[in-house]
């Protein structure tokens, strides 16, 4: 593997270099000044470069050091980039103290970044779920390997990925996808010793947020409409999404044994994802939950089976979403006219959480429910709905002038 023979040809050259280092005497490179439009200083000097993956040769470098100055003014000379010869040999000195004699570290960063992600996915992103295994295959295939791949770890710095991200023409939730999944990589490097600097994602940004649409709800009439003609093991799913605001996963997933019909609650310890049956999505996600009266309803749907999945497709499997989403729920929204952009599973997920906060929960109980890692996640699946703002602006105002009446608008005549 790539791993295997890059860290061989460490090992080679770090022994050949111990063993000459007796006969070899350091010298530090002299600092140029180099003439022209607007001459400027560089230091040339001997570096060791990984060669393919297991070859490594001494090759002459150049490092650009800064303009020469045209002013005494220190402070303008900053501006304009500009250093006396004294101020680039400091910056020679500390540039070959930790870019070039730290040799080990050097021909580690020179690992091509395709080379490394590599070893990244197998040893990291294979231990990870089936849903984020394909996101972040996905991602690192359409994007990140495309366009990066062929750099080296040393060359990637933060105004590299910075550019990158600000030339992408993708949704903000993409780019920070994206910014998450390489700052992830650099991590990894850090780890396990190919990367020894800051992480340059860190010093990035994925840009302004901007919502790729309107966030909006069902309205109960809506969804009562939408569950009218679905099969009745359906309009119970829906229902346990719709007032557990659990992950359909989650619900999926959920087995006979699961559930606690003495205390009318449910344990949430797994999740069904496209044939994929593993853990919750988080740490968090664990949780235990009140069925309050559906667990009736559950009662009847298992008809006496004592074990297997809740929604048993009838071959021992659960039912997979997109399916559900495909044959049910899409073409019915679409007939009634109600169907937007965004509707699915997730949508009475928000439902769930927005009712919450409306019926007063405090941000703990919320987050405990919905099983969300951070609260800020809560925060951000809280619809905010119209009425009930227009409720809240109108109890401030009678709590300032208990006096005052609402005055409604007058009506237009029809012409």
């Amino acid at each position: 593997m790539a791993e295997n023979d890059h860290k061989a040809a460490i090992f080679q050259f770090s022994l050949r270099r111990r063993l000459d280092m007796p006969r070899r005497r350091f010298q530090m490179p002299e600092v140029e000044r180099r003439d022209g439009a607007r001459p400027y200083w560089r230091v040339r000097y001997w570096s060791d470069v990984l060669v393919g993956k297991g070859r490594i040769e001494r090759k002459r470098k150049s490092k650009f050091l800064g303009y020469c100055p045209t002013t005494n003014d220190s402070e303008e000379r900053k501006r304009r980039g500009e250093m006396t010869k004294r101020e680039a040999e400091k910056l020679r000195t500390e540039f070959m103290a930790k870019k070039v004699n730290c040799t080990t570290q050097v021909i580690q960063s020179q690992i091509p970044l395709k080379d490394f992600v590599e070893v990244w996915q197998a040893k990291h992103v294979a231990q990870l779920g089936a849903a984020a295994q394909k996101k972040y295959n996905t991602q690192l295939k359409n994007h990140i390997l495309k366009d990066l791949g062929e750099l080296q770890l040393g060359e990637i710095d933060s105004e590299l990925i910075q550019d990158w991200l600000n030339r992408k023409q993708l949704s903000w939730a993409t780019k920070t996808d994206l910014r998450g999944i390489l700052s992830g990589i650099f991590h990894k490097a850090q780890d396990w010793g190919y990367w020894q600097d800051r992480n340059p994602v860190e010093a990035t940004s994925a840009g302004k947020k901007r919502a790729k649409r309107r966030k909006k709800l069902l309205s109960e009439h809506d969804a009562a409409a939408l569950l009218e003609e679905f099969p009745p093991f359906l309009v119970l799913l829906i229902d346990l999404l719709r007032t557990t605001g659990c992950r359909v996963s989650e619900v999926l997933g959920l087995e006979v044994e699961h559930i606690d019909f003495a205390t009318s609650w449910v344990r949430i310890e797994q999740r069904w994802w496209r044939g994929d049956l593993d853990v919750v999505k988080t740490e968090k996600g664990n949780r235990r939950l009140p069925l309050g009266n559906l667990v009736g309803r559950l009662c009847e749907h298992l008809n006496g089976r004592g074990q297997g999945f809740l929604f048993d497709r009838g071959d021992g499997q659960p039912y997979d979403d997109r399916d559900l989403m495909r044959d049910y729920i899409r073409p019915r929204a679409k007939s009634l006219g109600i169907y937007f952009e965004g509707l699915g599973f997730h949508s009475f997920r928000r439902e769930v959480n927005t009712l919450l906060q409306e019926l007063g929960a405090s941000p703990a109980e919320a987050q405990l429910i919905m099983g969300h890692s951070k609260p800020q996640m809560t925060s951000d699946y809280t619809v905010l709905q119209e009425a009930r703002l227009t409720e809240l602006v109108r109890r401030v105002q009678e709590r300032r002038n208990p006096a005052s009446k609402v005055v409604e608008m007058p009506k237009r005549e029809a012409s």
